[in-house]
């Protein structure tokens, strides 16, 4: 009986031995898993000081752990989100839920850079009960979120065009009717009569009319087409000669710098022309009647792409409005004055192109030094004679 004894306790030590073996495993399984990820795993304590940086912190934000740990996670917060809103919020839905699962926000890196976050964060709490810290595991999802939105952006515009080109064609046959009749009983009146000058509105607004129907249809065909090769510079000379004379750019100065050897790009030389000349027409109503600049220029970039900027000194784009820029009928303009239509153009041109747009604008509520102004930059591939523009659309 005694020795029976002695080989169960012999037993219940070797297992003790391996449960504790077993557990320091997993330990060391659990914090390589946690040291490794390339997710950013960040432990704070009760005071959100950082704790641990992981390597995909590290990885996603630029910041060593020597550099970060102890410190408030408040830095990586841009300084245009308020700090404690977001703080509050995000311990308000830990609060309620007990944790935090898919929080989307921004977050700056080291060298300044915004990038789209998803944020998972939970509590932990010490034995009886006390709340001491929490661990968020952030995802950096901006490659996602842009992929996402240029598939949303495709879909998007595919559906308007299809609707636009239907709804063109539709009001394109009475109009012209409209304007023929309009011609033809012009004839019969004084042009000093009360009656030209009926006709006359009658034939302004039908080509207003006229205009945006004009403008559906350029918005329908804007994802079709092929390959072709355009002279950026002659493209750009070309329009700028011919407005130079007219009331386009009667109130504002133009500065045109295109250098001599710009290799070609993939687009159509005539689509070009249309692409600068509604950006041209922004800037100048941008302007709002007063002196300005209009300058133009391109250069080719490292990576076999050219650009191509037009900037203007003008009001500059509100903060609350950037993100309706492209979208199609959106306009500030007064009723009439616009379709709304211009920069969707010009985005469903650009794209086909393969290219891509990109924009920084100032209003003087939002710059230090009370400047305004909006920089329009047109990216397009040097051009590629197996381009296909189907595939870039």
């Amino acid at each position: 009986m005694f020795c029976f004894g002695l080989i169960i306790a012999a037993y219940q030590q070797r297992l003790s031995q391996r449960l504790k073996l077993l557990v320091g495993e997993q330990d060391q399984i659990l914090a390589s898993v946690l040291t490794n990820s390339v997710d950013a795993v960040i432990v704070y304590d009760n005071e959100e000081l950082i704790q641990m940086w992981n390597r995909g912190a590290q990885l996603t934000f630029g910041y060593s752990a020597e550099e970060m740990l102890g410190l408030s996670f408040r830095c990586l917060i841009p300084p245009d989100i308020d700090q404690d809103e977001e703080l509050d919020r995000l311990n308000r839905l830990v609060e309620e839920k007990g944790y935090v699962k898919n929080y989307v926000t921004q977050r700056i890196t080291k060298d300044g850079k915004r990038i789209m976050v998803d944020i998972s964060r939970t509590p932990f709490r010490s034995g009886d009960g006390q709340y001491v810290g929490s661990t968020a595991v952030i995802k950096d999802v901006t490659s996602t979120l842009a992929f996402e939105q240029k598939m949303h952006n495709a879909e998007k515009l595919a559906s308007i065009g299809l609707l636009a080109s239907g709804v063109a064609h539709e009001i394109n046959n009475p109009l012209t009717i409209i304007l023929g009749f309009a011609d033809l009983l012009k004839d019969r009146f004084d042009p000093e009569s009360p009656e030209w000058e009926d006709l006359d509105k009658i034939e302004a607004n039908a080509n207003q009319a006229k205009k945006i129907v004009e403008d559906l249809l350029g918005f329908s065909r804007s994802n079709q087409g092929v390959a072709k090769q355009a002279d950026l510079r002659e493209s750009v000379n070309r329009l700028t000669d011919f407005i130079s004379n007219t009331r386009i750019v009667k109130k504002v100065e133009l500065v045109v710098s295109i250098p001599d050897d710009l290799p070609l790009v993939n687009g159509d030389p005539r689509e070009i022309q249309q692409v600068l000349l509604n950006l041209i027409n922004n800037s100048v109503a941008a302007m709002e009647g007063n002196k300005g600049i209009v300058r133009i220029q391109a250069e080719k970039t490292d990576d076999d792409w050219v650009e191509l900027t037009v900037e203007d000194n003008g009001k500059g784009i509100p903060a609350d409005l950037k993100p309706c820029v492209f979208d199609p009928f959106f306009t500030t303009k007064e009723f009439g004055e616009g379709t709304g239509l211009g920069l969707s153009l010009c985005y469903g041109l650009v794209k086909k192109w393969g290219g891509r747009v990109d924009f920084h604008s100032r209003t003087t509520d939002d710059s230090q030094d009370g400047l305004s102004g909006t920089i329009f930059t047109i990216s397009i591939p040097i051009y590629d004679a197996e381009f296909n523009p189907e595939v870039a659309t």
